[in-house]
């Protein structure tokens, strides 16, 4: 045989597998690759799996409802002007609050409870406090004060009372405020009584005389 075709099949031969081999390399490129994203994976799987945090606890007799951030902001909003006036004459923390009427929550087990009172259970850092409202109080009817004259009293005039999650647009700071805390609200530059307001709030108890 020719040197020269015997050299021309050995090129063939050694063309043929190089190209054999490119391919097989391509192929192994676009296989799915086990192991590789399985961190990521698991991490993505692990909060579609999560529960939403219950950020309230609305308790009426036997039944329970509870609520994360996302079905609160579900709820119609209410957005109005609050202050604090504390027993030594300040205004503390004037701004505009945005929340849910605590009588929704009120409304989700039945519409026709009536002459109730809620009692508000806090806990911050651990700490539990309570504070009880009384139906007057829950409609709104709260002793008012002038929001720039904190010895100016108002007499008592209507207010929204709220499940208060934000102030000035922004979410409460869960540090100072916690997620939600009692607020009492309306149009006009009214401060109430720093008492009524409460943070770190957690969970309402309807309580029907």
């Amino acid at each position: 045989m020719p040197k020269e075709n015997s050299s021309n099949k050995i090129l063939t031969i050694i063309l043929a597998a190089v190209i054999i081999v490119a391919a097989i390399v391509v192929i192994y490129a676009n296989l799915p690759k086990e192991g590789i994203n399985t961190k990521n994976d698991n991490e993505n799987n692990q909060n579609q799996s999560e529960e939403p945090e219950i950020l309230l606890s609305v308790i009426y007799g036997d039944e329970k409802n509870e609520y994360s951030i996302d079905q609160i902001e579900r709820f119609v909003p209410t957005t109005g002007y609050g202050a604090k006036r504390n027993e030594r004459l300040f205004i503390k923390s004037p701004g505009n609050y945005t929340g849910v009427l605590i009588t929704k929550f009120v409304k989700e087990f039945s519409e026709d409870i009536i002459n109730y009172s809620i009692i508000i259970i806090a806990n911050e850092s651990g700490i539990y406090k309570n504070l009880t409202l009384n139906y007057s109080t829950i409609q709104g009817l709260v002793p008012t004060y002038n929001s720039t004259n904190a010895s100016d009293y108002l007499g008592y005039n209507h207010m929204n009372i709220i499940i208060a999650y934000k102030k000035e647009g922004e979410y409460l700071d869960p540090s100072d405020d916690g997620n939600l805390m009692i607020g009492f609200v309306s149009e006009e530059k009214y401060a109430t009584p720093a008492s009524f307001w409460w943070k770190f709030v957690e969970t309402l108890e309807i309580i029907v005389k």
